[in-house]
């Protein structure tokens, strides 16, 4: 393997491992919350993290502009008292916009936007330290961040349901508020014991935040639409049926969340990677892996699904909406981990944030129109799978230079109608040994060169590893 390869699996590694620690215990949660919650409880849990979600637009692009900055560097090399100073004018400037969403939320004496308020500054600063970590390839210290979170949040949401028995959705949105806001100190202390630069805790560069706004806010305006258009369907769902139908939906949005475990590690070591501008060739192989990774990934649906079947049948009506969305993400990893970091590597900001804004528009009328044909759930989780094909083609139709071979359009388009064959029409166990065996023939009828590189990658990698402990 090369260098460059060794590092890019180095990296994927660790964050996998760090995201399946932070999967088992957001698994145990995402399960337990809805089975001992009441369902109106549980629905103004979910719609705190819903407007958590938009916290990003509250920095206005200056953690991205940080992250467009420190893209593919490593950390040895960067200038540490400018990130010091970067770090400290983020510091203050996301105090101050706290202060001002609380005074707001005081004049229209709404409780769950002074939550948001203050759950704000600690997801934002976390928030920026894992774009930094992302962008000079820290790998280490970004999956330390996801496992304290998790570890944390798991603990804290187990000793309120087992021993304080609490149903009150306050207690747990002020866990994760209190959570985020410690773990945030730990990397404030760590990163000025690093640094040992003479930087004022209060250091405010007010050129700094304008030149990074300018830098990152059409990074952040792409981001956070991408964001609105994932979330579009809750938004569609909370307005239009009853509270338990959103319940059931942001219980699904939870159990798709869970892929982040396997697609966190690609699309984060991917812009380091990307950065670095390997060749056209490269990126073709790199999209193809991915390809095969996203539809052997989704198969984690059906493991879900004999959860619900055996302890969550409360919850059996969102097997469809769950169905869905799974399959919507056979594109968006590939959307994710290739093409969007392709448009920040190369520096297009302005393109993904039409692109996205396009999405957005065709997202809405597949939403509307699938409401007005059937008035369910379901319905805006098929709008969401329609917007993420739509996205993908025009990703296609803007990196012509590595365009699609014929054979991964039938391989994507033959899986897709495989996995919602097989999720819809079975139960878990004979879904799952179905969508398996067609997924293994058609991808050695389709990719088999491309599986046997990535596997003999995987062989390699790991006896690397068994070389240098031995």
């Amino acid at each position: 393997m090369t260098n460059s390869n060794k590092a890019l699996g180095h990296g994927i590694l660790v964050i996998l491992v760090a995201n399946i620690i932070n999967m088992v215990f957001s698994l145990v949660t995402n399960f337990v919350l809805p089975k001992y919650l009441s369902v109106d409880t549980y629905a103004v849990i979910k719609t705190y993290q819903l407007y958590l979600s938009y916290a990003g637009l509250f920095h206005l692009g200056y953690s991205d502009g940080a992250y467009l900055k420190y893209g593919g560097k490593n950390f040895s090399s960067i200038d540490k008292h400018e990130l010091a100073e970067t770090t400290s004018t983020m510091r203050g400037f996301q105090f101050g916009v706290t202060l001002i969403v609380l005074a707001v939320s005081f004049v229209v004496q709404d409780s769950l936007i002074a939550a948001f308020a203050l759950g704000l500054f600690g997801y934002n600063m976390l928030g920026y330290f894992k774009n930094v970590y992302q962008a000079v390839g820290e790998f280490k210290n970004y999956s330390r961040v996801l496992n304290i979170v998790a570890i944390l949040n798991f603990v804290g949401n187990m000793a309120l349901i087992a021993v304080v028995r609490s149903d009150f959705p306050y207690a747990y949105i002020s866990l994760y508020i209190f959570v985020d806001i410690l773990v945030w100190c730990i990397l404030e202390w760590r990163t000025y014991k690093v640094l040992d630069v003479d930087v004022s805790f209060l250091a405010f560069d007010f050129h700094k935040l304008i030149q990074y706004i300018k830098d990152g806010i059409l990074l952040l305006f792409g981001n956070l639409t991408s964001i609105f258009l994932t979330g579009m369907d809750r938004w569609f769902t909370k307005f239009l049926l009853l509270t338990v139908d959103f319940a059931q939906y942001s219980f699904a949005v939870s159990v798709e969340n869970m892929l982040n475990v396997a697609i966190t590690p690609i699309s984060v070591t991917l812009y380091n990677y990307l950065c670095k501008r390997p060749s056209t060739d490269k990126i073709k192989k790199l999209r193809a892996y991915v390809t095969i990774f996203s539809v052997f990934l989704v198969a984690a649906f059906f493991p879900a699904k004999f959860i619900i079947e055996i302890y969550l049948q409360n919850y059996y009506d969102a097997i469809a909406v769950i169905a869905f969305l799974f399959a919507s993400q056979i594109f968006y990893v590939i959307i994710k981990s290739i093409y969007v970091n392709l448009y920040n590597a190369n520096h297009q900001q302005k393109r993904y944030f039409q692109v996205v804004l396009i999405v957005i528009v065709v997202g809405f009328l597949f939403n509307v129109i699938c409401y007005l044909t059937y008035h369910k759930k379901e319905s805006f989780a098929f709008g969401t799978l329609c917007s993420a094909i739509v996205w993908y083609i025009i990703c296609q139709i803007d990196f012509k230079n590595i365009a699609l071979k014929l054979k991964e359009i039938l391989y994507i388009a033959f899986q897709l109608v495989a996995f919602l064959f097989f999720a819809l029409s079975f139960n878990s166990i004979i879904g799952f040994t179905g969508y398996i065996l067609v997924t293994i023939i058609f991808t050695f009828v389709f990719m088999k060169q491309e599986f046997s590189e990535l596997a003999q990658m995987g062989l390699d990698y790991i006896c690397s590893l068994k070389r240098k402990h031995c």
